[in-house]
């Protein structure tokens, strides 16, 4: 088993910023959904006899409400940040002159949900290939980013 570069590993990084973004974003995603059920859970409970309620239990769903909105605005930046990563390395990866290299780097880089098989079900190339080409394809990224300054 052939060992990688440094300069394989920093690029390697430098593409895995896209997923990192993105799983973030999702992960906010999450949160604010449960927030929201749990909102939603405690207007219900407090509805259901239709008799007044006391102020604790308002006080604690617009205290929650806040928080929803806080994870609201938090959300969408990640989203956001997530989709600029995303742009940034979609573009470093179709800057990649060798097609075989640029299609698994993008496989696995912007579509990164995919495990190494399925990429090479996907695109009909052995696991050799696969990782043959994604050697060649982070060489090239290499190159790439010290070319633009951005490593």
């Amino acid at each position: 088993m052939r060992t990688w570069t440094p300069e394989q590993l920093e690029a390697q990084r430098y593409l895995q910023r896209y997923e990192s973004a993105d799983r973030r974003a999702k992960s906010l995603e999450r949160e604010y959904k449960r927030e929201e059920e749990l909102i939603d859970t405690i207007r219900s409970t407090a509805d259901i006899d239709g008799l007044p309620k006391s102020k604790g239990i308002k006080r604690a769903t617009e205290e929650r409400a806040i928080r929803l909105a806080d994870k609201a605005a938090e959300m969408k930046i990640a989203t956001l940040d997530a989709l600029h990563e995303r742009q940034e390395v979609a573009e470093i990866i179709f800057a990649v002159q060798e097609a075989d290299a640029r299609e698994v780097l993008a496989e696995r880089y912007i579509n990164y949900s995919q495990t190494w098989e399925e990429i090479c079900v996907k695109i009909s190339f052995s696991w050799g290939k696969v990782h043959a080409e994604h050697r060649k394809g982070l060489d090239a990224v290499s190159k790439l980013l010290q070319t633009q300054n951005l490593v």
